[in-house]
């Protein structure tokens, strides 16, 4: 027999579950990079919008902006918008009000519609629930570079359009951290999700280029290419996304990490452990079966060969999902106190009667106000306020930061703003790796919170003398500003979503996660609106702001990070109530 091709040897040697749950990685990973990059091109074309030209009276037209070359021609003047070297309404003083007011418009209803649509994406179904967004999204981003082409002048037409694209925006987020959620377990989260929340920066650095290539010939297209970009992954959505690995007869995490059952897979009701005086009664046949394989601790292999997993034996799954948990049980001891209901200890703790939910339909959705007494929701909500209050000012106003201080025209800007979101790429990562390591989140967010105040004053310093500088520090500051961002909105939400209090309730995770990036969103939407305000009297002050706001985020996370370094000796896990068991 012919030896393999090393082709076939390589995707034979990974099962179909690994093979499925690599597929959903990728392909949401895609879908919320789509979202990025549908959010970068107003960020690029502002400084297409307003281009720091005056057309005196005498009617000569003076440059301002040293990407303007002297030998140009002057512009021709247009019907109500005095000269083309801007967009009305955008070509008046108070510009900067103005395009802070589109981000601020844009991030308000994000904020707002994130509280909704965790709620309502919890009670829908996921594919249908983000195939929907994504497909209005696009129209409406497309919808705001048709301006350019119907000559519209309108400050609210432009204005609505943020507004409504801001709102059908938040179905992205709750569906794909909740499907990503439903597919893998908490082994290396940290890790896992700080590569796959690496679509952010992916995002953006695309929506950088694609609006870049067209900003300064028709920057219609910059909003009209990213808006068909995600209606078409909308529609690969509808196609091909599955939401839980049960809908395509994969086996659990589970299987062979009984924690991953804490993430929703299986939903369970545990009663009271059988006391000592009842050992001696006889057990139904599965459960005779489950003591006696227990006792030799091979119950997992015995009774889950994979085989009978997929032919789909209930019997089989649900002993299976028995000796499983009776072995967790007595793994970890914290999950013994929490089986007895006056919270003492049995002397003997060899069989739990574990019931299976109703349907799947036995838990019902957590309630806002549950979601908000979760330990750790609070905290690290008014954390990621701050956090993403300075990583959106930098996503909204940094390419014309860039233009101003370093005398860029709007192409060249917006491709070196992408450097930041490049170190961002490598500080979600890092974060990740480093909080799996140490298994302390909030210390590990500290941290990064930490050096990224000073990081900031360095950058507005520097970043005067040359581009050479500017380059370094851009990824310099993206690793430290969206470090934290990266692990609280993905890993830390996650945690939270599966805390042990839910007991497995698998429709709480879309309502933390959007309790956490909504209350994060509200961060988002104040920091452009201040750069706008603030940036007149100089940028400077707006630097100021971003690393008072880095402060007030570690401030938050005082209590979290005392408590988990209050225990050096012991695993974070065991200690700290906002992680999960």
């Amino acid at each position: 027999m012919a030896r393999l091709p090393p082709g076939i040897r390589f995707i034979i040697s990974f099962s179909r579950d690994q093979w499925y749950r690599a597929f959903i990685f990728i392909l949401t990973f895609l879908l919320y990079a789509s979202f990025h990059l549908s959010r970068k091109p107003i960020s690029i074309v502002k400084g297409e919008l307003h281009r720091f030209c005056t057309a005196p009276n005498e009617g000569e037209v003076h440059f301002h902006s040293q990407s303007q070359k002297a030998g140009d021609t002057a512009p021709h003047r247009l019907p109500g918008n005095g000269t083309d070297c801007g967009w009305a309404p955008f070509d008046q003083d108070n510009y900067q009000q103005l395009l802070g007011a589109l981000d601020y418009a844009f991030l308000c209803a994000y904020a707002v519609g994130m509280y909704l649509s965790g709620v309502i994406g919890e009670r829908l179904p996921i594919r249908y629930y983000l195939t929907a967004g994504m497909l209005a999204s696009g129209a409406l981003t497309a919808l705001f570079g048709l301006g350019y082409f119907y000559d519209i002048h309108s400050f609210g037409f432009y204005v609505v359009t943020q507004v409504v694209n801001g709102l059908v925006q938040t179905t992205g987020w709750p569906s794909v951290v909740t499907c990503l959620g439903n597919w893998f377990g908490k082994g290396r989260r940290g890790l896992i999700m700080g590569v796959w929340n690496s679509h952010t920066s992916v995002g953006n650095i695309l929506g950088s280029l694609i609006a870049g290539f067209w900003v300064s010939t028709c920057w219609g297209l910059s909003f009209i290419v990213p808006g068909a970009i995600v209606a078409a992954m909308g529609i690969v959505c509808f196609l091909f996304l599955i939401e839980h690995p049960k809908d395509i007869a994969c086996s659990s995490t589970l299987v062979k990490y009984p924690k991953a059952y804490e993430n929703g897979a299986h939903r369970f009701r545990l009663q009271k452990q059988v006391l000592t005086d009842e050992r001696s009664k006889p057990l139904p046949g599965s459960q005779r079966r489950l003591r006696k394989y227990t006792k030799k601790g091979w119950a997992r292999k015995r009774m889950c060969s994979e085989r009978r997993w997929l032919q789909g034996h209930a019997a089989a799954r649900w002993t299976c999902f028995q000796a499983a948990w009776v072995i967790k049980t007595h793994e970890d001891p914290e999950m013994q106190c929490l089986l007895l209901s006056d919270g003492k200890h049995s002397g003997h703790q060899n069989h739990v009667v574990i019931l299976p939910a109703d349907g799947g339909g036995g838990m019902a959705a957590i309630s806002f106000t549950g979601a908000l007494k979760i330990p750790g929701v609070i905290e690290f909500s008014l954390c990621l306020l701050f956090a993403k209050l300075v990583s959106y000012t930098f996503l909204f106003w940094l390419p014309l930061y860039i233009t101003n201080v370093d005398h860029l025209d709007v192409r060249k800007a917006g491709e070196l703003s992408t450097l930041f979101d490049v170190g961002g790429i490598f500080g979600g990562i890092l974060a990740g790796v480093i909080s799996d390591r140490l298994e302390k989140r909030a210390s590990t967010c500290g941290l990064m919170l930490l050096l990224a105040a000073p990081t900031l004053y360095v950058f507005s310093a520097i970043s005067k003398m040359g581009l050479e500088a500017t380059v370094a520090m851009l990824l310099l500051c993206g690793a430290l500003v969206s470090g934290p961002y990266a692990l609280i909105t993905t890993a830390v939400s996650a945690d939270l979503g599966t805390h042990k209090s839910l007991k497995g309730n698998a429709h709480a995770l879309a309502t933390v996660t959007a309790i956490i990036d909504g209350t994060g969103s509200v961060g988002a939407a104040l920091g452009p609106l201040l750069a706008g305000l603030i940036s007149p009297s100089g940028w400077s002050n707006v630097f100021y702001m971003l690393m008072f706001a880095d402060a007030c985020a570690l401030l938050f996370l005082i209590r979290l990070i005392h408590k988990e370094l209050s225990c050096p000796g012991l695993a974070t896990g065991d200690q700290v109530p906002f992680k999960e068991h």
